[in-house]
């Protein structure tokens, strides 16, 4: 089976749909002839083909076994001049992009020259045979009516940003959007020309249509990110780049009789991924480690290779560094982990809401978070949010915590986010995940006789959230229990947060998770039973998993994931693969931003 592209991600999988000619690309549109006709602008409607030669049935030629072998294209049969097609791709999530239309073209047509340039692609070969590849690949997937473009001059556009309708800018103004039906149509032809008529292409797909349809790597908006995301193209790239670079452009060579350091860069496309996880560990400590600059030489360790550090105190030893920081607390090899082996990533979080320098101190959450992983935001679980707040940093607009952070963690990580609130209780998503639904429920509330005549109502909100490419469903709820010292309201509340939760799954999804401000330990027996019965408590899974054997003790902010055995609608389950903490142990150290640490958990997810 040809090798087309790499790439487990859907980014690789539309490439290789692309590319691979037995797969039939799906027809989104039908133009007609007539109009594609009129947009090339080669040759008027209904006017006869012009040709450079007779067609070859009444050439004689001297007898030639390949002529023979290749069957002409219907254009080079009838002698057709040469005409092109030129098509630009906008870099927001476009079906296709300039590097993939070559090669999908040569997969699969005949008789075609293609060029490619930055943002634009353009296809030259017979005339009829122009017109019926253009047709093609403007009624197919391939195309989005408002972000390509088929553009004969003044292409430009591909890397600008969007008009309000998503549409990608066009210099010459060649096509014009119908407000009343949603539909885009050409006014110009693609000189940018006069047209006897107006041409329709029709709506253009949604962003979430594209984001599934597209074959471009994009670390914004929702995109799926290569080296994060699908580490596997990036291995093969740098691999070709190695061989390529350090082969001196000979095929013919050996790999392993070029000259040159092996370990450094690439280290074969298996190896890439030991080799990537310690970049990432290298690009972190430089942001870290007080007096040790970009200009430091970072000595690379393979697994099993040499680790003398020959440099002396120059050379930042990754592993050693990055234990000394306290932030080695893996529950597997992270040799054996790229990031597209890191699913998900939960954290929880209390934000203090009555304390002040609220806006600063969501600021300063989201700086914390982001120093410790800033790959991906995951899903957040947020209790004691202010619900009236002022001056939101990137939005003044919002005046609930929850929308105004997730705003926050949008600017910090150059991601999209989603949120959902309620009263004093958030959740934040970032953009491998979509929010499908929204739950609200009442658990409780505090003692009268501790709290008089106004006791607490203890909640919990519950999101319903699906993978942006996997596909996978689950349920995320945050909560904020009763304190320590009223165990009988909150041995109610926990029975009433696992009957909701129970109610609420659906068949074939993957177990609840639940995280929040619990106000107990395993300590306190009967609350934890309760909970364990039903979740295991993530937290425990790291305990003493740090170099200075902390954490030795969990304490009230938790990440409960559901058994299966629990939930038997249920398919699959949550690997936990790294705790996030510092080096206290008990979560990231949020400082002055709050009074409780923030625990996280990264995990894989096996789906059954």
């Amino acid at each position: 089976m040809p090798q087309f592209t790499p790439g487990s991600s859907i980014i690789g999988k539309n490439r290789r749909k692309f590319m691979d000619s037995s797969q039939k690309l799906e027809k989104l549109r039908d133009i007609a002839e007539e109009d594609v006709v009129r947009l090339l602008a080669h040759r008027a409607p209904g006017e006869e083909y012009k040709s450079i030669h007779p067609p070859l049935a009444e050439m004689e030629e001297p007898d030639c076994a390949v002529r023979e072998m290749v069957e002409p294209t219907e254009g080079a049969k009838a002698g057709d001049r040469i005409r092109y097609a030129q098509f630009t791709d906008s870099m927001f999530f476009a079906p296709a992009t300039p590097r993939i239309r070559p090669m999908m073209w040569y997969n699969r047509h005949r008789g075609i020259d293609v060029g490619v340039l930055s943002g634009r692609t353009i296809i030259e070969g017979r005339e009829r045979d122009i017109e019926k590849i253009t047709k093609e690949y403007m009624d197919n997937e391939t195309y989005d009516t408002a972000r390509t473009g088929l553009r004969g001059r003044s292409v430009h556009g591909h890397s600008l940003r969007l008009d309000p309708n998503g549409i990608m800018f066009d210099a010459l103004r060649r096509w014009a959007y119908d407000e009343r039906s949603g539909n885009v149509k050409y006014v110009k032809d693609m000189v940018g020309g006069a047209m006897d008529k107006e041409v329709t292409l029709g709506k253009p797909l949604s962003d979430d249509d594209l984001r599934k349809r597209t074959t471009m790597f994009r670390n914004a908006q929702g995109g799926v990110w290569m080296e994060g995301d699908d580490p596997e193209v990036a291995d093969v790239i740098s691999e070709i780049h190695w061989n390529r670079t350090c082969g001196g452009f000979q095929p013919f060579t050996k790999r392993s009789d070029i000259k040159g350091n092996k370990d450094v860069g690439v280290k074969g496309v298996k190896g890439m991924k030991e080799t990537f996880v310690e970049y990432l560990k290298y690009l972190y400590i430089m942001d870290k480690i007080p007096g040790k600059g970009r200009d430091k030489e970072v000595k690379w360790r393979s697994s099993g290779g040499d680790t003398n550090n020959k440099k002396g105190d120059e050379s930042v030893d990754v592993d050693e560094s990055v234990a000394q920081l306290g932030k080695t607390c893996w529950l597997e090899d992270p040799n054996n982990i790229s990031l597209s082996y890191i699913h998900l990533v939960v954290r929880t979080v209390n934000t203090k809401r009555e304390w002040s320098e609220y806006p600063k101190r969501l600021r300063g959450i989201a700086s914390e978070f982001h120093k410790d992983w800033p790959y991906q935001i995951g899903l957040i679980g947020m209790q004691e949010v202010k619900e009236e707040m002022k001056r939101c940093p990137y939005s003044p607009k919002e005046d609930h915590g929850t929308p105004c952070f997730a705003r926050i963690m949008k600017e910090t990580y150059n991601q999209n986010t989603e949120s959902r609130k309620y009263e004093a209780l958030g959740i934040v998503v970032g953009k491998n995940w979509e929010i499908l639904s929204r739950e609200k429920f009442v658990l409780g509330e505090d003692s009268f006789l501790k709290h008089g005549p106004f006791p607490s109502t203890r909640l919990m909100l519950g999101v319903r959230v699906k993978h942006r490419q996997k596909g996978w469903i689950f349920r995320f709820y945050t909560t904020h229990l009763s304190h320590g010292d009223q165990m009988e309201q909150r041995h109610e509340q926990i029975d009433n947060l696992i009957s909701n939760i129970e109610s609420m799954v659906y068949e074939g999804e993957l177990p609840p998770i639940v995280v929040g401000d619990f106000n107990f330990g395993p300590s306190e027996s009967t609350s934890y039973k309760k909970m364990n019965e039903y979740f295991f408590l993530a937290n425990e899974k790291a305990i003493g998993c740090l170099p200075n054997g902390k954490p030795t003790a969990i304490g009230v902010d938790h990440i409960w994931v559901g058994r299966p055995s629990k939930f038997p609608k249920t398919k699959g389950n949550f690997i936990p693969l790294r705790y996030h903490t510092d080096s206290k142990g008990a979560g990231i150290d949020l400082k002055t931003f709050s009074d409780h640490d923030s625990p996280g958990m990264s995990f894989k997810i096996e789906k059954l």
